[in-house]
Parts: structure tokens; C-alpha cells; sequence
């Protein structure tokens, strides 16, 4: 963290150089539990979106660190820009998942649901969709649509070679 803070103050204007204090502010803040240090990663991260603001992927990062940091609502703020650059690109599958996980987040699951029937919709191939949408339709009673769900789940992750990474994910929902 500190190397990073020293990094900034040699180049304020490296977007690059914020990021790795952010990430590495974030890192701390979780470590230590330092509410302040948490705040300031999130000024930090809201920052670097400001920088690049055509970059629907700081836009991505800074609701994920949102949801990690239990402010949903911001999150959704953060995603609606990364949406208005992505449009129906299949890019914008992350953000809808993104956007699903702070819907649940907010107790909105019909928006949570809609997220994720939109981020099936611009990326079809996406498994971790599928499984979240599976894991909403088992918590409403819905056991055929949460089987349909969860087996194509499992079939596009066969099909994947980062197999163990949307795992990993998946669980954190």
C-alpha cells in the first residue's frame, strides 16, 4: 500500500498507478477491517472511474467494490455507466451480473431476476448466469426452472477452460 501511495505521488495523472492503490487500499481495508481505509478505497476507486470515464471496466470494478463494501445502491449507480457505454454489447454480461448481485443485495428479486434474464439474453454462452438464475428460482420454490438453470450451467462450465474460476464466483453469490 505504501509503495503505491509513494507511486501516486510521483504520478498523479497514471490511472494505472491509482488502480494499484486502490486494489491495494481495498486489499488492506478487508485485511484489517479499517472502516476509513475502506472509504478512502472506494474514493479511490470512484476516482480512477472519473479518470477513464469511457472505461466500462473501472465503472465494473468500482460496483464490485460497492457490493463488497455492502453499498448495493452505489453499485448501481456505478453499473448504469458501464450499461449506457456497453450497451447489448456481450460484454455487458458482467455488469448485469454485477447489477443482479446488488438487486439481491437490496431483497429486489424480480430485478435480480431481470438482470440476469438480460445478461443470458447479450451472452448466452455465460454459465455463472445461468447458475445464479438457477440458485434465485430454487429460493422461490421453482425447482423445474432451477434445474433447467443449474444443468445448463453445468454444461457450458464443462465446456469452459476457466471452469475453476466461475466457481469460485459463483459461490460468492
Amino acid at each position: 500500500y505504501l509503495g503505491n501511495l509513494g507511486s501516486i505521488q510521483a504520478r498523479p495523472f497514471s490511472y494505472r498507478s491509482l488502480l494499484s492503490l486502490d486494489n491495494s487500499a481495498l486489499q488492506l481495508a478487508i485485511l484489517t477491517k479499517d472502516r476509513k481505509l475502506a472509504e478512502e478505497a472506494t474514493r479511490l476507486f470512484q476516482q480512477t472511474a472519473d479518470m477513464v470515464p469511457y472505461s466500462y471496466l473501472a465503472w465494473n470494478r468500482l460496483a464490485d467494490v460497492y457490493i463488497v463494501l455492502g453499498q448495493p445502491q452505489q453499485a448501481l449507480e456505478a453499473l448504469e455507466k458501464s450499461l449506457a457505454i456497453l450497451g447489448n454489447h456481450p460484454e455487458s454480461s458482467t455488469a448485469l451480473l454485477l447489477q443482479a448481485k446488488a438487486y439481491q443485495k437490496l431483497g429486489q428479486t424480480q430485478q435480480v431476476l431481470h438482470s440476469l434474464d438480460r445478461a443470458i439474453s447479450v451472452h448466452p454462452q455465460e454459465p455463472e448466469a445461468y447458475y445464479l438464475r438457477g440458485n434465485v428460482h430454487r429460493l422461490l420454490g421453482q425447482p423445474q426452472q432451477a434445474i433447467e438453470d443449474l444443468s445448463q450451467a453445468i454444461i457450458l462450465t464443462s465446456e469452459r477452460k476457466d471452469s475453476r474460476a466461475f466457481y469460485g464466483r459463483a459461490l460468492a453469490f
